[in-house]
């Protein structure tokens, strides 16, 4: 048998209940629902069906308050929770009731993502697939909202990473910077598809350009040690190397 001997208000909706062999803090929902302001004695199976009633209650306070601050998975909510200790049955309660309340939706929360992952990222729908999967979100979920996005933002995407990284080469041929984009891209969760059109438009300016910087500098350096043909092999040979092609190193090598 438990006898409450006292309340005390505490911060928010709460109140430190002193029974004579202890204190514990309960919402003022639980104490209204179960009338303990009328009542001074609770059997032992009501003080712990009270006290399991308590905790759902504050981890469902505690899910609310995680969610106020930006839309949560579930799988995100649950691994919260549990890390703030809350039994599994508290848990269930509270994902049940947060969803019939809207305030877990996993749907919202997948066409909210990718709003914000086509403003500000630089990923690819692959990468941000995976992402979702390891955040627990149905695959379902995540194809009907990536079927509702035109795939030139993919390309347009690709087209911007595809500048950057050409126009901060200095030392790749086009096939080799082409070989490398491919890579990068294909990491970055874009497949072929949306790629392989803007790999094959480079031009081959830019190749001729740095083929000649190689090629000078090459001469620069193996002429000390290499003349004639030797030296136009050995040129020739390096620069193959550095992912040129024949047809290119043979346009741009000029003996005398």
């Amino acid at each position: 048998m438990k006898e409450i001997v006292r309340y005390q208000k505490k911060n928010g909706n709460s109140y430190l209940v002193t029974f004579l062999d202890g204190s514990v803090t309960l919402y003022d929902d639980v104490i209204v629902r179960h009338e303990l302001l009328l009542k001074k004695k609770l059997s032992d199976k009501e003080y712990e069906e009270i006290l399991k009633e308590n905790m759902a209650l504050a981890s469902y306070y505690e899910g609310v308050s995680y969610l106020s601050k930006k839309e949560r998975t579930e799988k995100e909510v649950v691994s919260y929770l549990k890390k703030k200790d809350y039994s599994k049955e508290s848990i269930d309660k509270t994902i049940t009731r947060l969803k019939k309340e809207n305030l877990l939706n996993e749907s919202r929360y997948v066409e909210c993502f990718f709003k914000d992952a086509v403003k500000f990222s630089s990923d690819g729908p692959e990468k941000l697939k995976r992402k979702l999967l390891d955040l627990g979100i149905q695959e379902d979920l995540i194809e009907k909202e990536l079927s509702c996005i035109d795939d030139n933002v993919w390309i347009e995407k690709v087209q911007k990473l595809v500048e950057k990284k050409v126009s901060s080469n200095h030392k790749d041929s086009v096939n080799s910077l082409k070989q490398k984009l491919g890579n990068y891209l294909y990491q970055k969760g874009y497949s072929k598809e949306y790629f392989i059109d803007v790999l094959n438009s480079l031009n081959s300016k830019n190749s001729q350009e740095l083929l000649e910087k190689e090629k000078n500098k090459l001469i620069q350096k193996l002429e000390r040690k290499y003349a004639g043909k030797e030296l136009e092999f050995q040129v020739k040979r390096k620069l193959y190397q550095k992912g040129f092609s024949r047809e290119e190193i043979d346009e741009v090598m000029s003996w005398k």
